[in-house]
């Protein structure tokens, strides 16, 4: 009974131990994240001109060269006012520009040329 009891521990540990032997390569696959689009929502005039476009652009970084990409702001819910009373109210104006990340400085000085005539509209409407 001694010797069947030793001989049955003998052979679970020499199963366990082989079983640890057993070696895996386990592989890890690299994602990129891939920023298509960014679009963000203003309250005034002023804060639409003092967007710094650098950083709006710069998401774009890791980006391929031919990748496709789209930035907008959206000024939502703005009361054009003169001196005295409101001219008109604005519910949504988006000004956007899109293209290839390959673009990204052409397109950074659209959309402040964009932004700059629309804002110059604006302020038409208050004289």
């Amino acid at each position: 009974m001694k010797n069947a009891l030793i001989a049955f521990v003998v052979l679970l540990v020499s199963t366990q131990l082989k079983a640890q032997d057993k070696k895996e390569e386990v592989q890890f696959a690299t994602s990129k994240t891939v920023i298509q689009k960014v679009e963000f929502t203003v309250d005034t005039v002023k804060e639409m001109n003092e967007v710094d476009w650098d950083d709006i652009f710069g998401v774009f970084k890791e980006n391929a060269a031919q990748d496709s990409i789209e930035v907008a702001v959206v000024l939502k819910n703005y009361k054009v006012k003169n001196e005295k009373d409101v001219i008109m109210t604005i519910p949504r104006l988006r000004v956007a520009v899109s293209g290839q990340t390959k673009d990204t400085t052409e397109l950074r000085a659209q959309m402040i040329r964009n932004v700059e005539k629309t804002t110059s509209a604006i302020r038409k409407f208050k004289s």
